[in-house]
């Protein structure tokens, strides 16, 4: 029960665990989510309870030739409770609704993985093919640049963060013919040296 409970010398309590999670999870940003909350329960050596990987003790032991209640059974219950407790904590209402009822975190583990995984994952791919369409066309550079650090932003909120250099690259490749001396100049420069001359919203 040892690796399952972790130690008091590498475990938080609950309160500061709730407040730990900042991210409510909601349709938009379940890679995130996820992101968040796998390493406070590897750290609390407490993801078996949502992978499957720990199951329940039998309620009862055999002491002295005699059945008796086994302490492991219940000790394993509440921290099982306790995984929930923090799983619960970081849903938002929207989230909350796809877990009413279920009673144990691998079951809420697994129903959100179901709900959310594709639309994230449809989410980063429509925000990437975004990313590559965008066009300066008639907005002022300064705006444009606005554009491409929210698309930018978007990612990064579901999980699949934008590169400097990358940002750089599609910055340079929707300015359009107009900018093409600008464009072929910058490309040879490093990141470092776009950020003196490319507008500042963007490289943020």
């Amino acid at each position: 029960l040892k690796s399952t409970m972790g130690s008091s010398e590498n475990t938080f309590s609950l309160n500061t665990l709730i407040h730990m999670l900042t991210i409510k999870l909601n349709s938009s940003n379940y890679l995130l989510w996820k992101n968040q909350i796998t390493p406070l329960l590897l750290h609390q050596k407490w993801m078996s309870h949502v992978d499957g990987s720990s199951t329940i003790p039998p309620s009862t032991t055999i002491v002295d030739g005699k059945a008796a209640p086994n302490p492991a059974h219940d000790a394993w219950v509440e921290l099982d409770q306790k995984v929930l407790l923090i799983l619960q904590s970081s849903l938002s209402k929207e989230s909350m609704a796809e877990v009413l009822g279920l009673s144990t975190p691998r079951e809420v583990w697994t129903t959100l993985e179901s709900a959310y995984i594709h639309d994230s994952q449809e989410r980063s791919q429509n925000l990437k093919d975004s990313l590559r369409q965008l066009k300066k066309g008639n907005l002022s550079v300064s705006n444009y640049a606005k554009q491409l650090k929210s698309i930018c932003d978007q990612l990064q909120a579901t999980g699949k963060p934008v590169s400097n250099d990358d940002k750089s690259h599609w910055f340079l490749c929707g300015l359009g013919p107009t900018f093409e001396t600008f464009s072929t100049a910058h490309r040879a420069l490093p990141v470092a040296g776009m950020s003196h001359t490319m507008p500042h919203v963007m490289c943020a």
